[in-house]
C-alpha cells in the first residue's frame, strides 16, 4: 500500500523526505552533548544545627522528631540519619516516580511545624536536593619529572592548589596522595630515668640551698623582731621615766611658783611698809623744817 501511494503521489513523498532531512539537519546542528544531564535524584538531605548539644541530645530533640514526621510523607522509601555533636543530618529516599518539588514543599511545611517546639539553640533546618551537579566533575593527576614525592607535594600545595582554587566556578579542591615529612622521636626509658635522676638531684640540691638560705633569712628576721621588741620595751621604759620626771618637775615648778608668790606677797607688804615709813619720815622732816623756821623768827620778850 505504501509503494502504491508513493507511485501515485511522488511529489508528496519527495516533499516529505526533504522535510525529514531538513528537520534532521536542524536537530543535529542544535543538539549539544551532555554527559551529566540535569535530572532530579529521589534523595533529600535535611541538615539541622544544635549548638552546644551532645549527640544524644541531638538525637532525642531533633533527629527522632524529624524521622517521625518524614515517615508520613508520600512516596517515601527509606530514612537514614546521623546525629553528631552540634548537628543532625537526615537522608530521605523517595520512589523514582515522586515529584521532588512537591516533596520538598511538604518537607518544609513539616519542619516549620517542628521548629515551633524547639528552643532557640536549634538552628533553622536546611533542605538539600541531591543532584549530579553536587558530584565532582573533574579529576586530575599531577606529575613532575625529576622531583621526589615530598617535593612534588610541596610544589602542588604552594603552586598548583592556589591556582585551582582561584578558578571561577570551583567550590573546593580535594587532594589525595600527598606526603608530608615528619620526624618520629623514640625515647629510651633507661636514658630518661637517668636524666630524670640527674635533674632531680640538681633540683634537690638547689632546693636544699634555697631552704638553707630561707632558714638563715628567717633567723635574721626573728632576731630583728627580738631587737625591735627589746627596743620597744626600752622606749616604753624611757617614756615612763620621762613621764615620771616630767611629773616631778611639774610638782617642783608648782611649789617654786607658790614660794615665789608668797615671797612676792611679803615683798609687796614690806614695800607698803617702807612707803608708809617714807611718807612718815617726809612728814616728820617737813614738821622739823617748819619748827626751825618758827624758832628763827621768834624773839624772847624783853624784861623791863
Amino acid at each position: 500500500m505504501l509503494a502504491r501511494f508513493s507511485v501515485k503521489r511522488p511529489y508528496t513523498v519527495f516533499v516529505a523526505v526533504i522535510l525529514v532531512i531538513v528537520l534532521g539537519v536542524v536537530a543535529f546542528t542544535n543538539m549539544t552533548p551532555d554527559l551529566l544531564p540535569n535530572i532530579d535524584l529521589p534523595y533529600v538531605v535535611v541538615f539541622t544545627s544544635y549548638a552546644g548539644a551532645t549527640p544524644e541530645e541531638v538525637e532525642e530533640v531533633v533527629t527522632k522528631p524529624i524521622e517521625e514526621e518524614m515517615a508520613t510523607l508520600d512516596n517515601i522509601d527509606s530514612i537514614s540519619s546521623q546525629s553528631s555533636e552540634n548537628y543532625s543530618m537526615v537522608l530521605l529516599e523517595f520512589s523514582s516516580d515522586a515529584n521532588m518539588d512537591a516533596a520538598t514543599m511538604n518537607i518544609r511545611e513539616k519542619l516549620d511545624a517542628l521548629s515551633a517546639d524547639w528552643s532557640d539553640s536549634v538552628g533553622t533546618s536546611s533542605i538539600m536536593n541531591i543532584n549530579p551537579n553536587m558530584i565532582p566533575l573533574a579529576a586530575i593527576a599531577v606529575e613532575y619529572d625529576g622531583c621526589s614525592t615530598t617535593e612534588m607535594t610541596q610544589f602542588y600545595e604552594e603552586t598548583i592548589l592556589p591556582r585551582l582554587e582561584g578558578v571561577d566556578g570551583i567550590a573546593s579542591v580535594t587532594s589525595s596522595g600527598l606526603i608530608s615529612e615528619q620526624v618520629n622521636v623514640v625515647l629510651q626509658q633507661d636514658k630518661m630515668d637517668e636524666m630524670n635522676a640527674l635533674i632531680r638531684a640538681a633540683v634537690d640540691g638547689e632546693f636544699a640551698d634555697s631552704e638553707t638560705q630561707l632558714s638563715d633569712a628567717q633567723q635574721e628576721i626573728d632576731d630583728g623582731y627580738d631587737q625591735i621588741e627589746t627596743g620597744e620595751k626600752k622606749i616604753a621604759s624611757g617614756r615612763s621615766q620621762l613621764n615620771s620626771a616630767t611629773n616631778e618637775l611639774n610638782t617642783e615648778v608648782s611649789e617654786a611658783r607658790s614660794d615665789l608668790d608668797a615671797q612676792k606677797a611679803d615683798l609687796e607688804s614690806q614695800r607698803s611698809q617702807l612707803v608708809s615709813a617714807k611718807s612718815n619720815f617726809e612728814s616728820l622732816e617737813s614738821g622739823i623744817a617748819e619748827l626751825g623756821a618758827t624758832s628763827a623768827h621768834w624773839r624772847p620778850p624783853s624784861r623791863r
